[in-house]
C-alpha cells in the first residue's frame, strides 16, 4: 500500500517540519525537509521565513557578546549594505508600491527575533533569558544563492 502525501505551501519549513513523523508535510518544502533531523545524518536546514510572498532564509543572528547594543549591531548594519550592493550588481532590485507604502522584494530583512522564536529556535539559544531580543538578518533566497 503507498502513502499519500500532501504539500500545503504557505507555511514556511521549521522544527515541526523537520522533526516530523508523520507522512504529510504542511509547508513550503513540499517534503525536502520533512523529517530531516529524524534521519541518520540530521543535518539541519536553512531556516526561512515568507515576506510580501518571497522566501527569505536565515543568514545571521546579532552577537550578544557586547554589553553595548550598538556594537552587536554594527557588523549586520555592515553585512546589511553589502548584500544589498550585491544584490543590486546582480540585477536584483526591490520595489515600492506607491500605493501600500510597502516595499517588496527586499534583498535583506532585519527583524527583531519575537520571544517565541528566542524560545524555540536553536540558532538564537544565546538569548534565553536575556531582556533584550536579539536582531536576525533575513536573505532573499535568490540572493543567498547567489552569494552561498
Amino acid at each position: 500500500m503507498q502513502k499519500l502525501a500532501t504539500y500545503v505551501e504557505e507555511r514556511t519549513c521549521g522544527e515541526a517540519c523537520w522533526q516530523a513523523r508523520e507522512d504529510i508535510c504542511r509547508c513550503s518544502c513540499f517534503g525536502k525537509n520533512h523529517g530531516v533531523l529524524r534521519g541518520e545524518d540530521g543535518l539541519r536546514p536553512t531556516r526561512t521565513r515568507r515576506a510580501a510572498g518571497y522566501v527569505y532564509v536565515l543568514h545571521a543572528v546579532e552577537s550578544n557578546m557586547h554589553s553595548a547594543r550598538i556594537v552587536s549591531l554594527r557588523p549586520m548594519e555592515l553585512l546589511d549594505r553589502e548584500i544589498d550592493r550585491t544584490a543590486r550588481h546582480a540585477g536584483i532590485v526591490a520595489g515600492y508600491d506607491a500605493h501600500t507604502f510597502k516595499a517588496y522584494g527586499e534583498p535583506t530583512l532585519l527583524r527583531t527575533a519575537s520571544d517565541s522564536n528566542v524560545r524555540a529556535w536553536p540558532e538564537l539559544a544565546d538569548w534565553r533569558g536575556e531582556h533584550m531580543r536579539p536582531v536576525v538578518l533575513w536573505i532573499l533566497q535568490d540572493v543567498a544563492d547567489l552569494i552561498a
